[in-house]
């Protein structure tokens, strides 16, 4: 590797390892050159400058999106639940969310899926992430034991995450995710709190939101917060076509601007049959008329296997399927 001296026009007088050039270096005035300990100390300094600085900025990003996701529940839960009043665009919307989680709860224990997701985080939008999911449904069962919401997720794309494992049982481990880095880096099992700096980076939203129960929870929740506002365009369609499969697309537009609504367009498609497929994309607004819309969020969940049995050492990292440190 070569290596660049700096210099410096005030300095006189020859330097070790000058007599390598032939030792003619004149005694006077001349360059004076910073040894290789002085430039690694100039460069280890600087790289802990970045690195506090990308510390401090990634803590910022994620105590801000956490604020957000606080006042998101607030909301959530100050949505009053009926639907009477005057007709409104997103009354179909309401009710055939409610219907299909009624169904998906009535009917679903577990299930295993293919979640595929792409966000916009303060104003960088991350490469779509493929997951293997497998996911078990908070239920009561007859005996009065409570089984809580599980998950486990093993990482398949982008490259550079392939083979990093999650595990989030809730209530368990202390209400921690057990996970471990992929390639080189899996060496150590970490324990992490969902809400924490590290499990945050990269995400919009903590794993403790994670699932389709929770995402047709959300849906109900922004279309009755929707309803008490105009500036709402629904379009309603039965028995599309999505990819291989049909089902239900509804397509909401909110055209003007608004703090009343947190989305310019979205978009949500579900094969009701057998909740094989599941997508729920939201779009900013424009920057200006007739541009694309910007990406703020999207969640597929596909190739979706109900009630396959899922136990207890599905979620458990000491699973020998497993590769956990």
């Amino acid at each position: 590797m070569s290596q660049h001296q700096l210099t410096n026009p005030e300095s006189s007088g020859p330097l070790p390892g000058d007599e390598a050039d032939g030792g003619n270096q004149s005694s006077g005035a001349g360059p004076r050159r910073f040894s290789v300990g002085k430039l690694v100390l100039a460069i280890v300094i600087l790289g802990m400058l970045v690195a506090v600085g990308y510390g401090w900025n990634t803590r910022r990003i994620v105590n801000k999106r956490l604020a957000d996701l606080e006042r998101e529940l607030a909301l959530e839960a100050a949505v009053d639940p009926s639907t009477g009043g005057p007709e409104h665009p997103m009354d179909p919307v309401i009710e055939f969310a409610e219907e299909s989680l009624a169904r998906f709860q009535e009917r679903v224990m577990d299930y295993t899926a293919t979640m595929i997701k792409q966000e916009l985080i303060e104003t960088e939008l991350f490469p779509r992430t493929t997951m293997s999911t497998w996911v078990r449904n908070p239920r009561k069962q007859e005996d009065g034991t409570k089984i809580p919401l599980s998950v486990y997720i093993r990482f398949e794309e982008p490259p550079v995450q392939r083979g990093r494992e999650v595990i989030w049982v809730d209530g368990e481990n202390e209400g921690k995710i057990i996970a471990h880095e992929a390639g080189l880096l899996g060496f150590k099992r970490l324990s992490l709190l969902p809400t924490g700096v590290l499990a945050m980076v990269g995400n919009r939203y903590p794993i403790t939101e994670m699932g389709i129960e929770r995402l047709l929870e959300k849906m109900i929740a922004r279309g009755k917060r929707d309803r008490q506002y105009g500036n709402c365009e629904v379009q309603f369609s039965r028995d599309v076509l999505l990819g291989e499969l049909r089902g239900v697309r509804i397509v909401i537009t909110h055209p003007q601007k608004s703090q009343d609504h947190g989305f310019f367009r979205a978009e949500i498609e579900l094969e009701t049959s057998n909740f094989a497929y599941l997508r729920y994309s939201a779009y900013d607004w424009p920057v200006e008329v007739g541009q694309p819309a910007p990406l703020l969020e999207e969640y597929i969940y596909q190739d979706v296997k109900l009630n396959p049995g899922l136990v207890d050492s599905a979620f458990d990292p000491d699973n020998p399927e497993y590769n956990y440190p």
